[in-house]
């Protein structure tokens, strides 16, 4: 706020009025009125002057100067520049006579001046100033118009200004910005952006409003005025968007910046957060006046949801146990209350940053638990790929939203909707809630086991893999050949999905074709199979072999990884054999070299090589290009029989005969 000189006439120019009345050499009063203007004139003043600006008093032709014959200098002073100021580049509109003097009925004056000249009106006292004037140095003091103001707390500088002086400017009666002022620019054309009533934009005070000095602030800015981007977008979450850093307040620090924006839009996180949920937004521009506390968390709104009591510390510039950043509690469920996140630092929060995964005292999970995981139960909140499902408004809402609780939406009775989330994450997060797959504590509906027909389905292996009625190609099938893969527990029916693979093949080959009598399933599983849903746990299928793949005592193992077995008797792992031969589990077609040399290396198929002989010759029921699949890989040589070249074979002398050379050892 700018200030003006106070008009004042001196003493010693009332003091020569008296004498004046008899040596002024002026003409005689044109009306030869007793009082009036014309009257005034006689003595000081000039005869028609005007004007520059509306509202001038009317007894402006009668202010100094000129001066009264005699009177010293100051009392012309700034009379013109207060009465009656130029219409440009003045610092507001004119000031009545009345406001520093009593202005005289009569010509009494002239021969009775008054003991104080000066006597100061409404404006130079308010907000309670008692402005006084020295005679001495002719300054004023203690006046409204010269800095002797106090918004809230916003004040001037109280000048003394002299009346004969020059060359006032804004700072002369107050700071640019005022003193206890927010920060803001420190040139006029600054003050215009709140005040532009009072200032105009190129940083003239605006004579036309009459706003500076006028006994009031005059706030007129909108909230973008100061900080905030007017050209910003409002959303039905924020409609002051607009209003928010970035920009902050002129010459406010970086901190005022911070993570504004990543908070009230939409992020990866969740949708944007209302202003209210950190600060009490006001409802006018006072408060840039009359700051109000920085971060004040507002009760009922996000941050304080649970009844959490927030905090923000403005040396630390962070938040601490704000239901937002992992104070919260669903039960036994609980997230991480000691999270205090800097407002001015670059965001690097995962989910980890405000809960575990899962967080603590959730319902175990197994395998490998990721953000998608979270998405089997809680797909409003996040969606399958493990990003959060922003669009639906649940992550960060104030409640856990597990989907199906109690599982009333459309897609509850598709097994593809909850069974295979079960048979994932395993059953015992459903027998969380639902002890021994009845219906949950306090409630009558619900049962797993009143929807699924009763308990035969928890030792119904089909219920959830397999496909029941199958019937094996040739005989030795197993009888849980039903059980087997395809459909996977997720539904699978590719063999290049690691749950169906080469099952088929092994258990059930075909009738044509096949290499070897089917595998019985604890070839590759445990035995016994399970009888029960204990086995559904979410964890990887365990393949810890046994049978024919254990032949030789041989240790086999399977990489989940790669899906490869290795080291197994029934792919090489035997004398002459392709010991390092490791199948892929979902891999291609396989033949007789895949798992050993054509004939194998054992040292004792010499001479039939030698003689071209075929694995007939030998081998009971081999052909040329075949083997006989009711004695390939079964664990035992098999050599003789009915084969063409050899009748019997000693196992104990290592002798055949009669052979080709007749009776022989190896």
């Amino acid at each position: 706020m700018a200030s003006i000189r106070t008009p004042v006439l001196a003493a010693a120019a009332f003091l020569a009025l008296f004498a004046a009345a008899c040596a002024d050499s002026r003409p005689a009063s044109p009306s030869g009125s007793a009082s009036g203007t014309d009257t005034c004139v006689f003595c000081h003043g000039s005869v028609g002057r005007v004007g520059n600006l509306a509202g001038t008093d009317p007894q402006l032709a009668a202010s100094p100067p000129a001066a009264t014959t005699g009177a010293p200098a100051s009392a012309v002073g700034a009379h013109q520049f207060h009465v009656n100021p130029p219409s440009t580049g003045g610092f507001r509109g004119p000031i009545l006579c009345n406001e520093c003097h009593v202005v005289p009925a009569d010509t009494a004056h002239a021969r009775n001046p008054p003991a104080n000249p000066v006597v100061f009106g409404v404006l130079a006292k308010t907000q309670g100033n008692t402005p006084t004037w020295n005679a001495t140095t002719t300054g004023c003091s203690a006046t409204y118009c010269h800095g002797g103001f106090s918004f809230n707390a916003v004040t001037g500088s109280n000048a003394t200004p002299l009346w004969t002086a020059t060359g006032l400017t804004c700072t002369s009666c107050h700071g640019m910005p005022p003193t206890g002022h927010p920060a803001t620019g420190s040139t006029p054309a600054t003050c215009s952006g709140c005040h532009p009533e009072t200032v105009n934009a190129n940083g003239s005070i605006n004579l036309a409003t009459g706003a500076h000095i006028n006994g009031k602030a005059n706030v007129a800015a909108n909230c973008t005025s100061c900080h905030g981007d007017p050209a910003r977008a409002a959303t039905t979450v924020n409609p002051l968007l607009n209003s928010a850093p970035p920009v902050a307040p002129s010459g406010s620090p970086a901190s005022v910046i911070g993570t504004h924006l990543l908070h009230l839009t939409d992020s990866a996180i969740r949708g944007g957060v209302a202003c209210n949920s950190c600060h009490v937004v006001p409802d006018n521009a006072n408060h840039a006046i009359q700051l109000p506390p920085v971060v004040v968390f507002t009760p009922g709104t996000l941050g304080t949801t649970q009844g959490r009591a927030p905090t923000y510390n403005a040396t630390t510039l962070s938040c601490s146990t704000t239901y937002c950043h992992g104070s919260f509690t669903f039960n036994a469920v609980t997230g991480n209350p000691t999270a205090t996140p800097a407002w001015n630092a670059t965001p690097t929060l995962a989910c980890t940053g405000c809960h575990g995964m899962p967080p603590t005292g959730h319902p175990s999970l197994g395998g490998t638990v990721t953000a998608a995981t979270c998405s089997q139960c809680h797909p409003d909140t996040v969606n399958a790929n493990g990003t959060i499902n922003v669009a639906g408004g649940k992550h960060l809402n104030g409640a856990s939203d597990v989907t199906g609780n109690p599982h009333t939406d459309a897609l509850w009775a598709d097994p593809t909707h909850h069974g295979y989330s079960a048979n994932q994450q395993g059953l015992q997060n459903c027998t969380t809630c639902h002890v021994g797959f009845a219906s949950p504590a306090g409630t009558t509906g619900g049962s797993c086991n009143s929807c699924h027909g009763g308990t035969a389905w928890q030792t119904n292996c089909t219920f959830c893999h397999g496909t029941a009625g199958r019937t094996g190609n040739v005989a030795g099938t197993d009888a849980r050949l039903a059980v087997a893969p395809p459909v996977g527990p997720q539904g699978q029916t590719a063999t290049s999905a690691p749950l169906v693979g080469a099952h088929q093949r092994h258990v059930n080959p075909p009738a044509t074709g096949q290499v070897a009598a089917p595998f019985a399933c604890i070839a590759c599983h445990a035995n016994p199979l399970p009888a029960d849903v204990a086995h559904v746990n979410g964890q990887p299928v365990p393949v810890p072999f046994g049978g024919v793949a254990l032949t030789g005592n041989v240790t086999p193992s399977f990489n989940p990884t790669t899906l490869s077995c290795s080291a197994t008797y029934c792919h090489g792992n035997f004398t002459g054999g392709a010991t390092s031969a490791a199948p892929l589990w979902t891999g291609g077609t396989m033949n007789c070299t895949s798992c050993h040399a054509v004939p194998p290396g054992t040292g004792q198929h010499g001479r039939s090589q030698h003689l071209s002989a075929g694995c007939g010759a030998c081998h009971s029921g081999y052909t040329a290009t075949a083997a006989n699949p009711a004695l390939h890989v079964n664990g035992v040589k098999n050599v003789g029989g009915a084969g063409t070249q050899i009748n019997t074979w000693n196992a104990n002398t290592r002798s055949c005969g009669p052979s080709c050379h007749g009776t022989e050892t190896w």
